[in-house]
């Protein structure tokens, strides 16, 4: 762990009572801009989950989302920004997908309607499945995975 890390997790936990690890890293986009974007609407407490590829889950040990989970959300320069609790996740198909999953995109954000939110991920899962070569259809698992800003506080 580095020192900015230690430094980090140690911060949340003076700011987080009873916190205790381990916790995992995990960056939302490699695109600075939407992910500086994307971190500051988590820390305001606007962003309250993501929405994953499982099929990729396999290929990332350690990548499944899981209820209780702590997850470092790190920028493009895989600084420490934000640390969050993961809910229980909700599996559901692509063609499933309602405003009520999309929600978790929080106040404020175009994407979270479905019709917007399909418009801005479609081509980024098409992406990120082909590399595996794989194809997003309207059966392609998504996790909702809903989260609680702990560190830094709203």
């Amino acid at each position: 762990m580095s020192a900015e890390f230690e430094a980090f997790w140690a911060a949340a936990c003076k700011a987080v009572p009873g916190l205790t690890g381990p916790y995992k890293t995990k960056l939302l986009t490699s695109n600075r801009e939407v992910g500086e974007h994307l971190l500051e609407r988590i820390i305001a407490g606007k962003k309250k989950g993501t929405i994953s590829l499982p099929w990729l889950h396999g290929r990332e040990p350690g990548a499944a989302p899981a209820a209780g989970q702590l997850i470092i959300y790190v920028d493009v320069d895989q600084k420490p920004r934000a640390l969050v609790r993961q809910a229980k996740p909700e599996f559901v198909a692509y063609s499933d997908v309602t405003d009520a999953h999309t929600a978790v995109e929080g106040e404020g954000s175009a994407a979270r309607f479905v019709d917007t939110w399909r418009k801005i991920h479609e081509p980024h899962y098409t992406h990120m499945l082909a590399a595996a070569g794989l194809t997003l259809g309207p059966d392609t698992p998504l996790a909702v995975e809903r989260f609680e800003i702990l560190y830094p506080r709203v």
